[in-house]
């Protein structure tokens, strides 16, 4: 393979033809990145909020926030009329 490579970059070919460039997964950055340049990484990061669990009302953990209401996603309160 490497014969190969070496012949066609000899006949002109450039690296982007003959090889695959691909940034490393974030899990693997994870664990490559010092503490200095972890926050660059976090902003990239999703942790999903996880499954709703019933909790007493003094748990210390905030509420889980929902998307917006039925009223506010749909411009307010109902004005439809029913016909009698």
């Amino acid at each position: 393979m490497d014969a190969l490579v070496k012949a066609l970059k000899g006949v002109g070919y450039p690296d982007a033809v003959l090889y695959k460039k691909e940034p490393h997964p974030l899990g693997e950055l994870e664990k490559t990145l010092d503490k200095e340049h972890m926050e660059i990484l976090k902003q990239y990061i999703i942790k999903p909020q996880g499954k709703p669990a019933l909790a007493p009302a003094d748990d210390r953990r905030p509420a889980m926030q929902f998307g917006p209401s039925a009223e506010e996603a749909f411009g307010g309160v109902n004005t439809y009329k029913e016909e009698k």
